[in-house]
């Protein structure tokens, strides 16, 4: 599978190129809007199924994702792309030609996102809806009898919203509740489909200063 490849319209025709060996060139803004008649795409997320080929009907799925740099602020020159590979709660480094290598008996792929090169050059990337400081003053529960006697743990006060700098290290923890429950079927041959999945919903989200 491609790292990246190159789109071209030439004479009616779509012509594509494989340039996921090709070296790293810097282009200008101005050449790329100029030459609307090409343009390159990199890989940067691969989802797939893995099956167990030792046990019929464990299948998981996994997800490869290339993080930039802004994902690399808090290492020491983190200006540079790496792959992940995300396996339930294992979060772990891997190699481009890992991500991009594929097996029909054991990794299929479910969805391989291309990315334009230039995309950041041509989108206006402010935040619209940046988060306040309001949300760190409310503590809104939908539980029913909820108040401040429940509360057990101090919140972050006024003061501390101006002391906490950027990049403050924070530990964060979900909950979640269960909607309607997993529908399944036993097959004759002793295998489980799922038919319908649980549905769930976020019922808690704490943030926890260090």
């Amino acid at each position: 599978m491609p790292l990246g490849f190159k789109l071209k319209i030439k004479g009616g025709e779509v012509i594509v190129e494989d340039c996921s060996n090709a070296p790293e060139k810097k282009e200008e803004p101005d050449t790329v809007e100029e030459n609307s008649e090409s343009a390159e795409y990199e890989l940067f997320a691969v989802v797939s199924v893995i099956t167990d080929l030792q046990e019929n009907g464990r299948d998981n799925i996994v997800s490869c994702i290339r993080v930039g740099p802004i994902g690399h602020v808090r290492h020491k020159g983190g200006a540079a792309y790496q792959w992940y590979l995300f396996n339930d709660f294992s979060i772990v480094g891997i190699t481009p030609q890992e991500a991009a290598y594929l097996n029909h008996e054991w990794k299929i792929p479910c969805v391989l996102y291309y990315a334009r090169k230039d995309v950041n050059n041509k989108h206006d990337l402010q935040v619209l809806n940046p988060v306040g400081q309001q949300v760190f003053r409310e503590d809104v529960s939908l539980a029913a009898r909820s108040g401040q006697s429940h509360i057990t743990f101090t919140p972050l006060s006024i003061d501390e919203e101006h002391v906490l700098p950027t990049g403050q290290l924070v530990a964060m923890d979900a909950e979640f509740v269960t909607l309607n429950q997993e529908e399944a079927e036993i097959r004759s041959d002793g295998t489980r489909s799922t038919i319908r999945p649980s549905q769930m919903s976020v019922a808690r989200i704490s943030c926890v200063r260090g």
